[in-house]
């Protein structure tokens, strides 16, 4: 079984051990962000991690707490850097 995103990529189904997904973590979280700059979107931006969401099970449930929550800063964050009006 294929996953797909809106966008049209897909992927097949995976897991992780709970020491690799520590290890990704914290390689995003020592990422130099000019490094990635010409393959995100959103490079500029520093990744925040908030672990409020982790109990939270079901990706949508988490995008719609999460939204509800940042929205308002990630819009700032836009308007600061000319993106959104």
């Amino acid at each position: 079984m294929l996953c797909r995103l809106r966008s049209g990529a897909t992927w097949q189904p995976f897991e992780i051990s709970k020491d690799e997904y520590d290890g990704l973590v914290e390689d995003i979280k020592n990422t130099d962000l000019t490094e990635i700059g010409s393959f995100a979107r959103y490079a500029w931006i520093k990744f925040e991690f908030d672990d409020s969401f982790d109990h939270i099970t079901n990706w949508e449930d988490w995008m719609s707490a999460s939204c509800e929550k940042h929205r308002d800063e990630w819009h700032k964050k836009l308007k600061r850097k000319g993106i959104a009006e």
